[in-house]
């Protein structure tokens, strides 16, 4: 059975953050997930969790400027991401969160992306993280997304992981990004399974709810079942309705069968 958790950046925006965790649970969830944890003290968040019966399946490192992407790939900003990092892990093991997202940032007309860059500071995340039993859990975003991202494509992913040689950097696969990037999701998925920790679900087009668009979710479930996956799937969609209209699609797929 699918283990979906709820997105918290995307889901229940009815009502203001410290309120949907609440929501979440009364909707059946079990598990969340958001990028930004910092807006509030990690105690502040470890009671709204306790609270609920929450687990946090996964978080971002600091992203930077207000509504920045992060900065893993830019140059002259190592200091900056080293204090990331050490944020990162306090949050993390008070949190009891074993999974964080280093965001590799923008190109700017000012600051562009670099490789060497991002090859360094990923080798010093996946260390410091290693530390702690922590995964590094990176996302490939689609251009037209998020313009300038420097994760772009499952192929720096690969090159990455052919550079470094540790074990617990692991893929995020959205399967909005994978539609964009490659249109046959159920080809990517496929071909990066064995690098994959974590999946966050949107249809295409619109963003909104598996079931609204044209991406075959049952065929993609049932992958995951015939795989016996045992991560969670974050809903990080933009509901076409309310929230909790929107759940409704959680109880079909949740029934699929191998």
């Amino acid at each position: 059975m699918i283990n979906f958790s709820a997105h918290l950046g995307y889901q229940f925006n009815e009502v203001p953050f410290r309120e949907r965790f609440s929501l979440a649970r009364k909707s059946g969830y079990r598990h969340v997930e958001f990028p930004d944890p910092y807006c509030l003290s990690k105690e502040e968040i470890y009671d709204l969790l306790t609270e609920n019966e929450l687990g946090l399946v996964q978080f971002a490192t600091p992203l930077g400027e207000t509504g920045g992407k992060g900065f893993a790939a830019l140059p002259g900003r190592d200091n900056a991401f080293r204090e990331s990092i050490n944020t990162a892990v306090i949050y993390a093991k008070h949190l009891n969160c074993r999974m964080i997202h280093p965001m590799s940032g923008c190109d700017t007309i000012s600051c562009r992306g670099d490789w060497k860059t991002y090859v360094g500071n990923m080798c010093l995340c996946a260390d410091a993280f290693s530390d702690h039993g922590l995964t590094v859990l990176l996302e490939v975003m689609s251009l037209p997304t998020v313009e300038g991202y420097f994760l772009h494509s499952f192929e720096l992913f690969t090159a990455l992981k052919n550079e470094l040689p540790h074990e617990n950097i692991s893929l995020l696969f959205d399967t909005w990004h994978a539609k964009l990037i490659y249109d046959d999701v159920m080809h990517a998925l496929i071909k990066f399974y064995p690098q994959i920790r974590h999946i966050q679900v949107s249809d295409h087009p619109g963003r909104h709810e598996p079931g609204t668009g044209n991406i075959n979710f049952h065929h993609l479930f049932q992958f995951l079942n015939e795989k016996n996956y045992s991560g969670f799937v974050g809903c990080e969609y933009k509901p076409i309705g309310t929230t909790l209209d929107g759940l409704k699609f959680m109880s079909e797929f949740q029934k699929e069968k191998v």
